[in-house]
């Protein structure tokens, strides 16, 4: 489906300087160069006259001044061209986009928004609405009348939070991206605070981005901190030799994002799937920073979904884990031994027969590793299909009960 562009006057009054049109001269006023020029002028005018008297030679004639005047001023341009290289510049005018993902979430997208207010950056808001029913739509529109940054509201066919990942990331404008899920809020000033970060960075074409700590609605931080303020790493070393479990938040380059989507699958997709690829060419910078606040509770969150529900996704992550990454093994053996039982309960979940199961592996390590690891993947597909079970069972009781009153 198409596109809605929503603009409030606000957005279209930033939209030229957003697109490059006449941009200023390094964002430095134009009063402030024509001073530092007088300044100079002054200075070099009085120590010429003085140089002049004590060598009894004459000052220098007009041309020479005039010429001197136009390199001092030549200068000055250069060196405020320098200015407009350093980091608070850079957060003046770098453009950020934060996409939200959104099925039927109407009842939490205006608490997401409001989180979005005073990040004391340039922004744009793009929503992407997967098929939603609960007026999604005419909600953004509301919130687009008064939103102090650019708002676009995307349509398209229920096909799940990846794809609708991957046409926010293919319209974003931003330098940098964050995916804000449609129930979670961004901490005051947590886009400033990372784009801050990410500008302290000396050779960012090394790094894909920045990324901080969630916590939840009592301030808890949620899984591990980092190991320092500030760390420079790969998702790879990050997961695997520093061990650091927990959900994390941040912004990345779009054009790295572009280059590395989503499979377009029709289940679940892990996000470790996106991370370990760019993780193999991209560090980031970690910083212990609370930047986002997640909502834990709720049937309708991907992590409390049944088991059954995300195997294919599973399957597929948890197979290029062990073939592309075992040779992390020696960093975190028990990490990777838990992703070969994983792999095995989704391929039992498939109806995928064990002595099948290791040809779906491309190195000898991961093989022997699945060999060790499936009797716990076959308990934890028996207990899923119990689970199961007994949920089929309780919602055929309700159901009955609702019909007999």
């Amino acid at each position: 489906m198409g596109e809605m562009r929503l603009l409030n006057p606000y957005s279209q009054q930033l939209e030229p300087e957003l697109a490059g049109e006449n941009p200023p001269l390094c964002g430095i006023p134009a009063a402030y160069v024509v001073g530092r020029a007088v300044q100079r002028f002054t200075v070099l005018r009085a120590s010429r006259r003085r140089l002049g008297t004590e060598r009894n030679m004459r000052p220098p004639g007009h041309r020479q001044l005039l010429l001197n005047i136009i390199d001092k001023l030549l200068s000055v341009m250069k060196w405020c061209a320098t200015i407009g290289d350093r980091d608070d510049s850079g957060l003046a005018s770098m453009l950020i986009t934060v996409i939200t993902p959104a099925f039927n979430r109407a009842h939490t997208l205006q608490d997401a928004y409001r989180s979005l207010l005073g990040q004391g950056v340039h922004l744009e808001w793009i929503v992407v609405d997967d098929g939603s029913t609960d007026g999604t739509g005419r909600l953004i529109g509301q919130l687009s009348v008064s939103a102090p940054f650019r708002v676009r509201y995307m349509q398209q066919n229920h096909a799940g939070k990846h794809v609708a990942v991957n046409r926010g990331v293919a319209a974003a404008q931003g330098e940098l991206v964050g995916m804000l899920d449609s129930d979670d809020q961004l901490t005051p000033g947590a886009l400033d605070r990372l784009v801050r970060h990410w500008l302290a960075i000396p050779d960012r074409q090394h790094y894909v981005g920045v990324t901080g700590l969630d916590a939840d609605h009592a301030g808890c931080v949620i899984g591990d901190r980092f190991g320092a303020n500030v760390v420079d790493a790969s998702w790879q070393e990050m997961v695997y030799r520093y061990r650091i479990r927990g959900g994390k938040w941040g912004l990345q380059r779009s054009d790295v994002l572009r280059a590395h989507p989503f499979a377009e699958a029709r289940s679940f997709v892990p996000e470790g799937t996106v991370w370990r690829e760019i993780g193999q060419r991209y560090r980031t910078r970690y910083v212990n920073d609370v930047v986002i606040t997640v909502r834990r509770a709720g049937s309708d969150r991907l992590s409390d979904r049944p088991f059954a529900d995300q195997a294919d996704g599973m399957v597929s992550f948890c197979a290029r884990t062990l073939s592309d990454d075992i040779g992390w093994f020696r960093h975190h053996p028990i990490g990777f031994a838990r992703i070969a039982a994983t792999f095995a309960r989704g391929l039992f979940h498939q109806g995928v027969p064990t002595y099948r199961q290791p040809m779906r592996l491309s190195t000898w390590r991961g093989r022997a590793l699945w060999a060790v690891a499936w009797p716990l993947g076959w308990l934890l597909y028996v207990r899923d299909s119990r689970r199961g079970a007994a949920l089929s069972a309780a919602s055929i009781r309700e159901d009955k009960r609702y019909r007999e009153t």
